[in-house]
């Protein structure tokens, strides 16, 4: 079998490529007008990143694999920054395609949106849940005592707000960079909560354990 492992750095690539050659604007240029709307855009969605960020790690398992201290810094900075970009790439695409037939920005907007969405989602189904190793266990989430709830039914809207927000900041300001880092938090947690490895094998990491 393939160690999928060996293709997160053709993704990473994908992502420097996506850009260098659609994006190169936005790393030149960076907008410092902090407004107080683009601060509460900010705030929310950094909120969101922890209400979801909680809601994983209550949800996830490390299946008793050890800690990778490298994979969690490693991890966090690329795929927080190359992954971003091709978010912000498939967003600026969707927006691309609309400009053809409408400059209303709510349709630019929307058509950034969808795209962003779909390949979300796909990339997750198709690439990341064959990558990353078995982490989520049963249909609900524990979220404090007595608070049980089904596992989709809080993790989804989340997930949906995330890309709502990302998306705004980067339509509204052009601001890549704040989506990133939030990205990155995102992806902190992750391998904090199951304790992924890109340099150990899963059999390998549990036999060290």
């Amino acid at each position: 079998m393939m160690n999928l492992n060996a293709l997160v750095p053709l993704y990473w690539f994908a992502g420097l490529f996506t850009a260098f050659f659609f994006l190169r604007d936005e790393l030149k240029t960076f907008n410092r007008d902090f407004g107080w709307k683009r601060i509460g855009l900010f705030i929310l969605s950094a909120v969101v990143v922890a209400a979801n960020s909680y809601i994983y790690y209550r949800a996830a398992s490390s299946e008793q694999r050890p800690l990778d201290p490298l994979t969690l810094v490693f991890f966090t900075v690329a795929n927080g920054l190359c992954e971003t970009f091709i978010y912000l790439g498939i967003f600026k695409f969707g927006e691309f395609l609309a400009g053809k037939y409408t400059q209303n920005k709510f349709l630019l907007y929307s058509a950034g949106l969808c795209l962003f969405f779909v390949y979300a989602g796909g990339i997750h189904a198709i690439f990341w849940l064959n990558v990353l190793p078995e982490h989520l266990s049963g249909t609900t989430v524990t979220l404090a005592p007595m608070l049980v709830l089904p596992r989709s039914a809080i993790f989804i809207p989340f997930q949906v707000l995330l890309v709502v927000t990302w998306s705004l900041i980067y339509f509204l300001y052009r601001d890549l960079w704040s989506v990133a880092v939030l990205h990155a938090v995102v992806d902190f947690v992750m391998v904090l909560s199951i304790h992924y490895s890109m340099f150990v094998p899963v059999e390998a990491a549990m036999a060290l354990h």
